[in-house]
C-alpha cells in the first residue's frame, strides 16, 4: 500500500483570499452583499464554541425503576391523549434498538412535554416547508395538524436528546449535536441530518417527510467514521464534546471545528428561496471542505486499523472506495424559481488517492 499524501486534501485557504478579492472587484452594492456573506461565515467560525461537557451532565435525572418510568409515561399520556399511541411506539422502538440504554433525557423531558397542533401556513415568519418544531427550553412540540404522523418522530428524537442548563444568567441548550447560548450555536446542520438518519433507521415502516436530504448524506458519512453505536450514544446524551474528542483520534481540533461550522453554513443557506451566485460560491466551498474533512478522517481511521492488523490491504482499498462513492458531490439550490446545481469534481479528489 502506497503512502497517502496528506497535502492532497489540505483545505484550500486561498479560497478565502479569492473571496476578499471578489469583494473588491464587485463594487459597491454587490461588494457589500458579498462582504456580508463572507463576514457571516467567518463570524460563525469565530463565535461558535463547544460548551463544556460537564455542564450538560448536571441536567441528567436517573431513571432507576420501572415504576418511575410508568408514572412519567402515564402523566405525559394524559396530557397528550391524541398522541398516546405514537409516543408509546416511539419509546418501544428506542428500547428495541438500544435495549441497554435508559434514555434519561427523554424521560426528563417527557413528564412535562406539551404537544400542540399548529398551522404553520398562518405564520409568515416560518418557511412554507416547516411542518414541526421543538422548543427545548419551554419543552413543547408544535406539529402541523395535517402531517402529524410524518413529522412527530423527528421531533420526538429532539425531545429524547435535549436538556437545558442555567449558567449564570444564561440558558444553554443541548440538543443532540446542537449546542446554543444567546442565539449563538454550533452543530445544527449535523444534528438535523443525524436526527433524520435515526428517523429512517428506527421507523422504516412509516411514511416521513424525507427532510434534510443533503444533511443526511453528510451525517451518514460521519457515522461510518465514528461507528453507529457510539454515534447514537453521543446523540442521545447530547454529547457533542464526546463526538469531537473521538474525531481528534484522526484529525486536528481546528479541522473538526471548521467541518462543523461549514456544515452549519451549508444547512443555513441551502434551502433559501433565492441564492445568488456569491452564496452559491460559498456553498460550493463549504461542500469541498466537508468532503475533504470526511476523506481525511476516514483514511486515517482505515490506516490505523491496517497498521494494527485489523484489516487487510484489500479491505482498506475496498472500504475507502465505497466511502468515496457514497460522499455527497452535488446538490441543488433555488434562485428566482430556477434550480441551480452545486457540485464539486469528485474525480479530482478521488484520483489523488493512491491504491
Amino acid at each position: 500500500m502506497q503512502e497517502f499524501n496528506k497535502q492532497n486534501i489540505n483545505y484550500l485557504k486561498e479560497d478565502d483570499i479569492l473571496m476578499m478579492f471578489l469583494t473588491f472587484l464587485a463594487g459597491s452594492s454587490s461588494g457589500i452583499i458579498l462582504a456580508n456573506l463572507t463576514e457571516k461565515l467567518f463570524k460563525l467560525r469565530k463565535e461558535t464554541k463547544v460548551l463544556k461537557k460537564d455542564l450538560q451532565r448536571k441536567s441528567f435525572k436517573d431513571v432507576e425503576s420501572k415504576k418511575v418510568i410508568e408514572k412519567i409515561q402515564e402523566e405525559s399520556l394524559k396530557k397528550n391523549r391524541l398522541y398516546n399511541d405514537l409516543i408509546t411506539l416511539f419509546y418501544n422502538r428506542l428500547k428495541e434498538k438500544k435495549p441497554n440504554s435508559e434514555f434519561p433525557l427523554f424521560f426528563n423531558n417527557l413528564k412535562d412535554l406539551l404537544i400542540i397542533n399548529y398551522n404553520f401556513s398562518k405564520n409568515k415568519s416560518v418557511t412554507s416547508i416547516t411542518l414541526g418544531g421543538y422548543h427545548s427550553e419551554k419543552n413543547y412540540l408544535l406539529l402541523n395538524e395535517k402531517e402529524v404522523n410524518k413529522i412527530i418522530f423527528h421531533e420526538l428524537f429532539h425531545v429524547a436528546s435535549s436538556c437545558n442548563i442555567k449558567n449564570d444568567n444564561d440558558i444553554i441548550t443541548f440538543c443532540g449535536f446542537h449546542q446554543e447560548k444567546n442565539d449563538k450555536g454550533i452543530g445544527l446542520g449535523l444534528n438535523e441530518g443525524y436526527t433524520e438518519v435515526l428517523v429512517k433507521r428506527y421507523f422504516p415502516d412509516f411514511e416521513t417527510i424525507n427532510a434534510y436530504k443533503t444533511e443526511v448524506v453528510i451525517a451518514k458519512s460521519l457515522e461510518l467514521i465514528i461507528g453507529q453505536e457510539l454515534m447514537e450514544d453521543f446523540y442521545f446524551t447530547a454529547n457533542l464534546q464526546g463526538l469531537i474528542k473521538e474525531l481528534t483520534k484522526y484529525i486536528s481540533l481546528d479541522e473538526i471545528m471548521d467541518f462543523i461550522t461549514k456544515f452549519d453554513f451549508l444547512h443555513s443557506y441551502i434551502n433559501l428561496k433565492n441564492t445568488d451566485i456569491l452564496t452559491r460560491m460559498m456553498l460550493k466551498r463549504s461542500l469541498l471542505v466537508i468532503n475533504k474533512f470526511l476523506i481525511n478522517c476516514y483514511y486515517n481511521k482505515l490506516k490505523e486499523e491496517f497498521n494494527q492488523g485489523k484489516i487487510t490491504e484489500e479491505d482498506f482499498n475496498k472500504s475507502l472506495h465505497m466511502f468515496l462513492n457514497n460522499l455527497l458531490f452535488k446538490f441543488f439550490v433555488i434562485n428566482n424559481n430556477k434550480n441551480y446545481s452545486i457540485s464539486i469534481n469528485n474525480k479530482k479528489i478521488i484520483k489523488k488517492i493512491k491504491y
